[in-house]
């Protein structure tokens, strides 16, 4: 059993424990959409991995999630019984101990119905595993608490400081911040905005009873939604540097046209007072231009 807040990881790390050890992974999650919510997928996955784990032998991991209420019925059954009442039909039994047959003769089984049946569970007991995904806040346990009983939890903590950063570096590895003093500073600032936040939750929590669940999810959404918004304030800077531009352009072009009647329009004696400004106009032109290419 995995104890962890919505978005600690929990899926992730059962996953990559049963690839690890070399496990088929099954799963099945309630589906609202289908005419019985899904209960015929529950079944078909169930039937897989009874027939991985006892005609096979092979390891099989199944992810349960406690919210689905088709999953809880189905460990209700296991966990009274050891068997999920109506899993296999007659005729599949029959098929799944014709199967098993010499198998359970070389194991020194007799070769009747019921000890068959009982050599088949066992193999299916030995290799099926189920890895529960519970939450803090469910009250998994106290529905069963004869399978909670033979359960090993295991409870999944915040991440520490160094992976948070680990994985800001990561998933910010594509993002242009500048240079590497800048980029080195926002990816530090990403995990300690983060603990900052998780520290006023706690403190909430225990002061005023108000909670806030901080998790790695919800860190990752939070480096999500700063690319995003970073990405949106460079394109409108961009957009606003682009009328900028075609602004100054506009000026220039109309100061060009201006510029010979501004200039014959006074007599010659005026000139020596006007042309310098002309000039200094022309110089801050370039200055802009200059300015934008950089």
């Amino acid at each position: 059993m995995l104890v962890g807040l919505g978005g600690a990881g929990k899926r992730s790390l059962a996953r990559l424990a049963a690839h690890i050890a070399g496990y088929l992974t099954l799963e099945s999650r309630l589906d609202a959409t289908a005419a019985d919510g899904g209960a015929a997928d529950l079944k078909s996955v169930l039937q897989r991995g009874c027939r991985e784990a006892g005609l096979r032998a092979e390891g099989v991991a199944f992810l349960f999630h406690p919210d689905d209420k088709l999953a809880s019925l189905a460990l209700q059954d296991v966990s009274r019984g050891g068997d999920a009442a109506g899993l296999f039909s007659p005729e599949e039994k029959d098929e799944l101990m014709n199967t098993l047959r010499p198998l359970a003769k070389r194991a020194g089984v007799a070769g009747t119905s019921a000890e068959l049946w009982s050599f088949f569970t066992g193999r299916v007991a030995a290799h099926l595993h189920f890895l529960f995904l519970v939450s803090p806040t469910a009250a998994f346990g106290r529905c069963m608490p004869s399978l909670l009983a033979r359960t090993q939890i295991n409870v999944i903590h915040g991440w520490p400081e160094e992976a948070l950063a680990s994985v800001a570096q990561k998933l910010l590895a594509d993002t242009d911040l500048g240079d590497e003093d800048s980029k080195s500073a926002i990816v530090k600032f990403l995990p300690f905005s983060y603990l900052a936040v998780a520290e006023l939750s706690a403190e909430a929590a225990a002061n005023e009873r108000r909670y806030n669940h901080v998790t790695p999810k919800a860190f990752l959404e939070f480096i999500a939604l700063y690319r995003a918004l970073l990405e949106r304030q460079r394109s409108s800077t961009k957009a606003q540097l682009a009328r900028y531009s075609r602004g100054v352009e506009k000026l220039e072009s109309a100061a060009e046209q201006v510029r010979p009647t501004y200039i014959s329009s006074y007599p010659s004696s005026f000139l020596h007072i006007y042309l310098p400004a002309i000039q200094h106009q022309g110089a801050a032109s370039a200055i802009l231009a200059r300015s934008r290419e950089t």
